[in-house]
């Protein structure tokens, strides 16, 4: 039998703007526990992680701005970035001295009538 354990404290501000599609969404916080494989984690929010609506992913929210430190009884620390040029989904994992950029697309599900 596995078990999971996972502790967190999270805060996030909503600021409200009269056009909700520019509303920002900004979360500070950290995580902790065990995995399924037993190895203790951390999570923390160095720098504060900004949502926004985004146009190029059909107006849902996206962060563009922020970073996370993780780390792993296992595998060590990892951070990951995502100060990008705004909503183009780009991510920035640095491990182990080594430098990993990870791009998002959105994937418009079309419905059964092809619109």
């Amino acid at each position: 039998t596995a078990w999971v354990t996972r502790e967190s404290n999270h805060v996030r501000e909503w600021i409200r703007n009269r056009n909700p599609q520019n509303d920002t969404v900004m979360i500070t916080g950290s995580a902790h526990g065990v995995n399924v494989l037993g190895q203790e984690y951390s999570r923390v929010i160095t720098e504060p992680l900004v949502l926004v609506h985004c146009q190029e992913y059909k107006w849902r929210w996206v962060i563009v701005v922020g970073t996370v430190e993780v780390t792993n009884s296992a595998t060590g620390t990892s951070t990951i970035d995502y100060s990008a040029e705004g909503c183009d989904g780009t991510v920035i994992i640095n491990k182990n001295g080594y430098r990993h950029n990870y791009e998002f697309r959105y994937n418009h599900r079309h419905n059964k009538h092809g619109r």
